[in-house]
């Protein structure tokens, strides 16, 4: 079976859609067509629980990049013009030091656009990027923050280039009803309603210099947007670790006396490990079948009955029950629904 990629939930959508409702208000039709030639379903996204797949995600954020002719997708005031993001990569060619990289990418970041500055900022043990608004009187949608700062915080990571992650996130915006999934997404402590938005790392790890290539920034910009914005791909961790063995293992689904045998610890060690990281092994499972599931209703038509074998279900009936609480949908529902054509242009 195929590595199953990470998937979307239903709100990280509408936020990538936001800029788009604004702009073409007056042509609701235009977003609609959108997300259907994204392979997406239009009454799905009304639906709390339904979740798209990761491919999807990026294809929908590339056709409104394109339509909008806006890397920012039209949520902020001044367009970033296609080519912004391979810019502000290219600008820290030369730097001798992650830090002074990071201050050119911040720099040229802030010319490019008009509502916010951002700054590499040293705070003692911490360094960062930092985000603040140029008027104090711009209201800008909460995505536009957040795409923003998971665009930075990434391209630091890729910078580092040692498995290093950030420390902490401050975010200049109340903390949202769906923050419970910011985890996959800011991995780190996070603070909302600060008078900026911050991605914090090691001093010490930004101090070191920076040895990416012209050749590794090549592969880093075609590969993009897909490394910047879908959450998930950049995992460390029991619970990460966790989820690799299941997927190895597949469709054999060891418990978690075997799992904690293949990493070397006691049942009891690894439980713990994982509740620092506030998953469980049956979450990490359950999270990991769920992601299997959307992805192979989404790309093939095996039967529901084989799928729930293949998934570790006893029968079809419990998987369907299963996928019901993940996504609000029968998996036959939710598969007529993801099968539809996309034929739509724009």
């Amino acid at each position: 079976m195929p590595y199953a990629p990470v998937t979307i939930p239903a709100f990280a959508v509408q936020g990538i859609l936001s800029g788009a409702r604004s702009r073409w208000e007056s042509q609701p039709n235009l977003i609609k067509e959108i997300v259907v030639r994204a392979g997406m379903s239009w009454d799905l996204l009304d639906e709390p629980g339904a979740r798209v797949t990761a491919e999807q995600y990026v294809r929908l954020y590339t056709l409104l990049i394109a339509a909008l002719d806006d890397e920012a997708i039209a949520l902020l005031s001044r367009p970033l013009r296609p080519g912004s993001f391979a810019l502000m990569v290219r600008s820290m060619r030369g730097a001798k030091t992650i830090e002074a990289a990071v201050d050119r990418a911040a720099h040229t970041l802030t010319i490019l656009q008009d509502d916010l500055i951002f700054s590499c900022v040293r705070e003692g043990a911490l360094t960062g990027i930092t985000s603040e608004l140029r008027r104090p009187d711009t209201v800008l949608p909460t995505f536009a923050h957040e795409l923003l700062m998971r665009v930075c915080w990434r391209l630091i990571v890729w910078m580092l280039d040692s498995g290093s992650r950030p420390k902490s996130f401050d975010f200049s915006f109340d903390r949202p009803a769906y923050a419970d999934a910011y985890e996959a997404i800011f991995p780190g402590q996070l603070l909302f309603g600060q008078s900026r938005s911050a991605a914090w790392f090691d001093s010490a790890d930004l101090a070191g210099p920076l040895q990416r290539s012209d050749r590794d920034a090549q592969t880093f910009l075609k590969s993009a947007p897909a490394n910047v914005i879908v959450p998930g791909l950049v995992r460390t961790g029991a619970g990460a670790r966790v989820r690799a063995l299941l997927e190895h293992a597949m469709p054999g689904w060891p418990g978690l006396p075997d799992i904690a045998h293949d990493m070397g610890m006691s049942i009891a060690t690894l439980q713990r490990r994982l509740a620092r990281e506030r998953t469980s092994f049956r979450a990490v499972k359950e999270e990991l079948r769920r992601d299997l599931a959307i992805t192979r209703l989404n790309t093939s038509r095996v039967p529901v009955a084989i799928l729930a074998g293949e998934l570790g279900f006893a029968d079809s009936a419990t998987f369907q029950r299963a996928f019901k609480i993940w996504t609000g949908n029968s998996p036959g529902r939710y598969r007529q629904r993801e099968q539809r054509p996309a034929t739509a242009n724009v």
